[in-house]
């Protein structure tokens, strides 16, 4: 019976420590901020700080319960996860135009139905996003990041944030010329021949 309820506590300090190691930032996502509010850690990261026009950004939100309860919310919308990039200047998406001046925001869609997001003490939830600097053409110049888990509305700003209630914040830089391989006008031609 002893071997049988070590067996047991085995298990779960692996399970643990599997749980753990899902809620960790991975190595390629260099670019981070995290805020903790109440029970919860919020992570906010990008694969880069700067990117050249045309790049793919990635995102990537991790909310962790840090706490010993357990955590839920529902408001029976999805997606719960927002990401806006936005001038500089703007530190808050309901901040006078700054979200009508935004270059890329998540959700542009919302559904209504939600299982929610519940988090056992220790748990984690991850959302990954991309935005394709290509198809907006951003001018260069340095943004301002806000992430987090929002309640969607049909109002001007798309959603309010709730963890955290501010955002998460976080700078990247678009910047730089297109690169472009040097040839010749020969070269060129043979490529329309």
């Amino acid at each position: 019976m002893k071997r049988l309820s070590n067996v047991t506590v085995l298990l779960l300090v692996l399970l643990a420590s599997h749980a753990m190691a899902q809620c960790e930032l991975p190595a390629e996502f260099s670019n981070f901020a995290v805020v903790t509010e109440g029970d919860l850690e919020v992570t906010l990261a990008t694969d880069r700080l700067t990117y050249t026009p045309g790049d793919i950004v990635s995102f990537y939100l991790i909310v962790h319960n840090l706490g010993t309860s357990v955590f839920s919310i529902n408001w029976g919308i999805d997606p719960q996860d927002g990401i806006f990039v936005m001038p500089d200047t703007c530190t808050a998406v309901d901040q006078g135009d700054c979200f009508d001046n935004n270059v890329f925001y998540h959700p542009q869609v919302v559904y209504f139905y939600s299982p929610g997001t519940t988090l056992d003490p220790g748990e984690c939830r991850i959302w990954e996003r991309e935005w394709d600097t290509g198809t907006q053409s951003p001018d260069d110049g340095t943004y301002n990041v806000l992430g987090g888990m929002i309640e969607p509305c049909f109002c001007p700003t798309i959603g309010a944030f709730h963890v955290p209630t501010s955002g998460v914040l976080l700078q990247l830089t678009i910047g730089g010329t297109v690169p472009a391989d040097e040839t010749t006008w020969g070269g060129i031609k043979a490529l329309y021949e």
